[in-house]
């Protein structure tokens, strides 16, 4: 499970809401973990 802060949360919806498409998936990338 990944965690985001509510600030995080906010931008996203802010994102979202300013494209006019129908469904939208939020894409991660992680790179130099351990």
């Amino acid at each position: 499970m990944v965690g985001i802060t509510e600030i995080a949360a906010q931008k996203v919806k802010e994102v979202i809401s300013g494209q006019n498409k129908g469904n939208m998936y939020l894409r991660l990338y992680v790179a130099g973990f351990g």
